[in-house]
Order: structure tokens, then sequence, then C-alpha cells
């Protein structure tokens, strides 16, 4: 917990020798770290102060090291990409203004993993492959590079594994083996090995070959310490052998090593937590035990609408910034930085999160109509599900678009069809216009400008490819 010294200067250090400033920053920044763990928010809220302490100390390793947390926090506690990304990319600048290869090098890694969450891994395999070319160019010899060097080879690993290519992803993680194995502290390596190990099995497992699987987790495993017993790495282990017990279908065993799993709660990936629980769906469902079953099936809906949630809202503020500074002066210094997040946010939130609703949803049968409908409003939409939707727009609920998906199944997909490159917006968008919102309705609940709405309709339109002579909204309507 940080304490305010309330010294003459209002700095949240007390007035001492630089030497002694400097120890108290260090104190702090290590609170800070071990605050994080067990109240994420409040470590994120205290970091801007350190940050700035750092500045006013010119301790310019101190300030990365911060900033580089701050882009962590901001990712694991609340799944912020837009703070990730901003901080991502003034970490990279003032890294390389401070000639720091190490820190410049971690900037292109956490702009990779905001990428990898939203499934652009062609982008998020370029920015890890720019951080290790920097690598290469610094000190071979250094620790911190070689474990960073390692890291970025998990990284690739991870994207990889992502887009199904697994033995590529062995590859890389077997490169990541190679580099901790030149590191000279002794109980350094077997932490790296701890974590090695447990990557290699799960790899192991994405290619089937569950007996190599097994044995490089159950090495994994046999490497935990109790300080590591609750770390993620040993979810993941959990996780990787209740996979490996349910393909063997020893379902009571899946289920034992999916609770160890559960009960680890430390900065769980999303993904992770997904797979967890469609793991024990099967299991319970291989033991018709329907209760059970229905218990994780709710618990993987709510986390789905979380996650949409929160890229809808980061997302969202990112574009509507971008249109509306788009005609606006911007002073050199910022050029740069704004040209990155307009082109992230027009390329960011595309085709991954409909590709992330299409997947895990059920087909549903086209609703026949039973009432009078609004004119304009397809045949396919009963007056009550027309009802709902219009209830879920006016209060800005971010469910509107999984049950718009519901009722509309081949909408989307029809879409993708035309162009692969719609952002989750344009879908949005396009969704509202077949319940006949105009652009003004749109922008009022959206809380967009009407300029940011009518931007979004020409891209939308660009990217269907339609004449000047077409109007959108008819074409819509007449679509699916």
């Amino acid at each position: 917990m940080l304490f305010a010294f309330l010294g003459g200067s209002g700095k949240l250090y007390p007035q001492r020798d630089d030497s002694q400033k400097l120890k108290s920053l260090e104190e702090l920044v290590a609170e800070n770290q071990k605050l994080y763990k067990t109240q994420p928010e409040a470590a994120l809220a205290e970091i801007d102060e350190l940050i700035k302490i750092a500045q006013d100390l010119k301790k310019d390793t101190m300030e990365l090291v911060l900033l580089a947390n701050k882009t962590e926090y901001s990712y694991f506690f609340n799944t912020d990409l837009e703070q990730m990304l901003s901080t991502a990319m003034y970490l990279q600048n003032r890294a390389r203004s401070l000639n720091n290869s190490l820190y410049e090098a971690i900037a292109h890694k956490y702009q990779a993993q905001a990428y990898a969450f939203n499934e652009m891994y062609d982008r998020a395999k370029s920015e890890l492959q720019m951080g290790l070319d920097i690598l290469d160019n610094a000190d071979k010899n250094n620790q911190k590079i070689i474990m960073q060097k390692a890291a970025f080879y998990t990284n690739i690993a991870n994207v990889y594994n992502q887009k199904e290519e697994y033995f590529n992803s062995l590859n890389s993680l077997f490169n990541s083996l190679k580099e901790h194995k030149k590191l000279k502290d002794k109980e350094l390596r077997r932490g790296t090995q701890f974590m090695d190990y447990s990557s290699i099995g799960g790899a192991y497992y994405q290619i089937n070959q569950l007996d190599s699987a097994e044995y490089y987790t159950q090495k994994s495993i046999s490497l935990t310490t109790e300080k590591e017993a609750r770390h993620t790495i040993s979810f993941v282990n959990f996780l990787t052998m209740g996979n490996i017990r349910l393909k063997q279908e020893k379902y009571d065993e899946s289920l034992v090593y999916y609770r160890k799993a559960e009960e680890i709660k430390e900065n769980q990936y999303h993904l992770n937590i997904e797979d967890l629980y469609n793991g024990f769906i099967r299991a319970y469902n291989a033991l018709d035990d329907t209760e059970n079953k229905a218990v994780y099936e709710n618990k993987l809906k709510d986390l789905k609408i979380k996650v949409l949630g929160e890229r809808n809202e980061s997302m969202q503020k990112m574009v509507e910034s971008s249109f509306n500074n788009a005609s606006t002066e911007v002073p050199d210094r910022s050029k740069n930085i704004l040209f990155r997040i307009i082109i992230f946010a027009l390329a960011l939130i595309g085709l991954s999160s409909l590709a992330y609703i299409l997947k895990n949803q059920k087909k549903q049968r086209n609703l026949t109509t039973k009432h009078s409908k609004p004119e304009g409003v397809s045949d396919k939409i009963t007056l009550k599900n027309f009802e709902e939707l219009n209830e879920l727009i006016h209060n800005n609920d971010q469910r509107f678009l999984l049950r718009f998906q519901e009722i509309y199944p081949d909408f989307h997909s029809k879409f993708l069809e035309i162009n692969n490159d719609f952002s989750n917006m344009e879908l949005e968008l396009a969704a509202m216009l077949k319940m006949n919102l105009t652009t003004k309705e749109i922008a009022n609940i959206r809380n967009l400008s009407y300029r940011t709405v009518q931007n979004m309709r020409y891209h939308l339109r660009k990217k269907l490819k339609l004449s000047s002579e077409t109007d959108l909204e008819t074409w819509i309507q007449n679509f699916i």
C-alpha cells in the first residue's frame, strides 16, 4: 500500500537526499507490484503518481518499468485495450528516446498482446518479430535480454497456437527453452523450465500426442514450488491434464484436474477460462450430469458477454475519437501516435469480435411471423423479438449484437461472404439499420457524433461494394 508523504513539495516521497529518494521509490514500486496481486484496481490507480515521481527524480529506467507495469495492469485487470495500446506506444517511443532496447522491445510485445486478443494474429506476429529484431542487436549475454527473447518466442508460439499452426508453435516453444538454457542462475533456470515444460505439454496436446503432452506437463508440475502453486502456469497445467483425461474418457479424473484449475483465480486469461468451462461442460455431458452442465454453460455465456462488452466499449471510444479528430491538425510530436491509433481502431475491431460470436453460437431456425410488425421490418422476426431487440438497443445493452445474431443467424455470416473485413461496429450498424433506425437515432443511442455514424455508413457501403445509386437502408432491409 502506498503512503502519502506530505512534504513541502506535495510529492509521494519525503524530502531526503537523492539516494534515499531513489530507495523510497524502489520500495513504493515493489509495494505496488505486490498490491497488484491482491488489489489490481488499487495498484492501477496508484501507478500514474509513481510514474510522475520517477520523472521528477529523472530515474529513466524506473519510469520505463512503471510504464510497462501500467500496460500489463490495464490488460490483465480490466482488458482495457485502448489504455494498453496507448501506454505501450508511449512506452515504445519513450524507450527509443532513452536508447533502451529492452523496453522498446517489450512495448512491441504488449502491442502484440492487444492484437492477439482481438485475433489479429498476423499483426501480432509482426510486432513480436520487430521486438525480436531489436533484442537480436542487444547484449546477448544480458540475462534480461535472454529472458525477454524467450518470452517473445513463447508469445509467437501462442500466436501460432491461436492460428492452429501447432507444429510451428511447438518449434517456437523449444526456441524459448533453448534461450532459457543460457541463464546462469540455477533457480531462474528451474523457474523457466517450469513455464517452458507447461507450454510444451500444451502444444503436444494440441497435436493430439497425449503421451508427450502428459510427460512435459507432469515435468512442469514436478518443478512447482509452493509459491507457484497459485500461479497461472499451474492453472494451465491442471487444465491440460484435465483435457488429456477427457480425451482418454476418464471423466471423473478430468473433473478433479478442472476443479484444481478453477481454484486458481489470479491473473487468468479469458481464453483459458473459456477452455476450462468447455471442459467442464463436455465432462458433465459425458456423465449425463445435466444440472452441473447447465451451471457451466451459464458461466460460459456470462464470460462471453463480459469480454464482448469490454471489447465494444473500448473500441467504440477509439473509433469515435479517430473520426472526430480526423480533420483536426495534429502537432508533429503526436502525428505518429494518432495515426497508429486510427489504424488500430479501424483494423482491430474487425472480424475478431464477430468471429468470436459466430464460432460459439448454435444455429437457430428462422422465426416466423405471428403478429403485425412496423413497416420495413423483416418477415423473419416476430413483433415480440422486434420489441426485445429495440429495448436492448435503446438501453445501449451490449447483448444486442448477440441477441440479433440469434434471431438472424445468417445475417452476419452472409455479410462476411461479401467481405471478411467488417469491423464489429460496422456489423452492429448494419443490424441497427436492419431495425429501421436512422443515422440520428444511432448517433444518439450509441453516444456518437452524427459525423461519426456517417463515416461508419460510408465505410460500410464501401465494403459492401454498393454503387452510389443504391440506397443502403433498402439494400439491408432486402438482405436475408
